[in-house]
C-alpha cells in the first residue's frame, strides 16, 4: 500500500435546473397532520465511523425515514437543499448523514455556524463517532484494499489480510484524531445526542438499545431494529494485518498504544 494520503476530489456541483426544481417545494403549503410533529434529524460523523449501519437500523424503524449523503455535491443553499428535501416526508421523521468535510469542502460552509444554523430551524443532531483511532484508520485501508466501503449479508466475503503501511497508519490516525477534535469543537455550546461506534454499533446485541434511545429522542415508540449491513473488518488485528508485528511497533511508539490491546 502507498504511503502517500488519498487526495479527496470534490464531485461536480448539483446541476441548477434540478436545483431550482428542488427549492421550489418550499414555496408549496405543506400538508397539515395536527396529530404528527415532525422532527428532522441529521446525522454528524466522519466515514468509517458505522454511519450506513446507523442509517440503516434507523430508517427500520416505519415511522423514520433516513436519507444518506445529500450534501456530497455542491448546492447554491445547503439549507434550503435539505429542508426541500424532507417536504417530501411529511408523514414521518426525517434526516439525513453529512460528513464534517463535506461541509468544509463541497458546501463550503463553517461546521459550526451550519449546524447552529440547523439547530435554530428545530432539527435534531446526532453527533456519531469512533473512539479508536487505530481501528478507525485500519477501517478506511481495508475498505479500499477490498474494494467496497459497505458489505450487506448477501454481499461475498470480502479478502481477508492486508499488508499495512506503517507511515501511512501513523499518518491517518493523527488526521482521525484531529478531526474529533473539530468535531467536538464545532459541537461546543450545541444540543446534541452522541452515538458512539464501539458502544452503541460495533456489537449487535446493541442495536435495539440503540434504536429504542433514539426514537425515544424523537418522540417516538420502540420499533424492531432491522439491519443487513455488516462489518467488514476482523475482530482480531492479527487476524486482519499481515504484518502484524511491524504495525504493532509503530503503533506502540505512539500516544495510542493501548489501543492494541482494545
Amino acid at each position: 500500500m502507498s504511503g502517500k494520503q488519498p487526495v479527496y476530489s470534490p464531485q461536480p456541483p448539483v446541476p441548477l435546473a434540478r436545483q431550482a426544481r428542488q427549492y421550489a417545494r418550499l414555496l408549496r403549503r405543506r400538508p397539515i397532520r395536527p396529530d404528527f410533529r415532525q422532527v428532522p434529524f441529521v446525522i454528524f460523523a466522519q466515514g468509517r465511523t458505522g454511519s450506513t449501519l446507523l442509517v440503516d437500523l434507523l430508517s427500520s424503524h416505519p415511522q423514520i425515514h433516513c436519507d444518506e449523503e445529500i450534501l456530497q455535491r455542491r448546492v447554491v443553499a445547503p439549507v434550503a437543499w435539505v429542508e426541500s428535501r424532507r417536504r417530501l416526508f411529511p408523514d414521518q421523521h426525517y434526516g439525513f448523514k453529512v460528513k464534517p468535510y463535506q461541509l468544509t469542502a463541497d458546501q463550503r460552509v463553517d461546521p459550526k455556524r451550519w449546524l447552529q444554523r440547523m439547530s435554530g430551524r428545530g432539527w435534531r443532531i446526532i453527533r456519531l463517532w469512533r473512539r479508536n483511532v487505530l481501528r478507525h484508520a485500519l477501517s478506511n485501508m481495508v475498505a479500499e484494499h477490498v474494494g467496497g466501503f459497505v458489505f450487506r449479508a448477501e454481499s461475498p466475503p470480502p479478502p481477508r489480510g492486508i499488508v499495512v503501511d506503517t507511515e501511512m497508519l501513523i499518518g491517518a490516525m493523527r488526521m482521525r484524531s484531529d478531526l474529533v477534535e473539530q468535531e467536538q469543537s464545532a459541537l461546543d455550546g450545541l444540543p446534541h445526542i452522541t452515538v458512539c461506534y464501539e458502544d452503541d454499533l460495533m456489537d449487535a446485541s446493541r442495536h435495539q438499545a440503540t434504536l429504542d434511545r433514539l426514537s425515544e429522542q424523537l418522540g417516538l415508540q420502540p420499533a424492531p431494529a432491522r439491519t443487513g449491513v455488516r462489518r467488514i473488518t476482523e475482530q482480531d488485528l492479527r487476524d486482519m494485518v499481515v504484518n502484524y508485528d511491524e504495525v504493532a511497533e509503530a503503533v506502540a511508539a505512539t500516544q495510542w498504544a493501548a489501543l492494541l490491546d482494545q
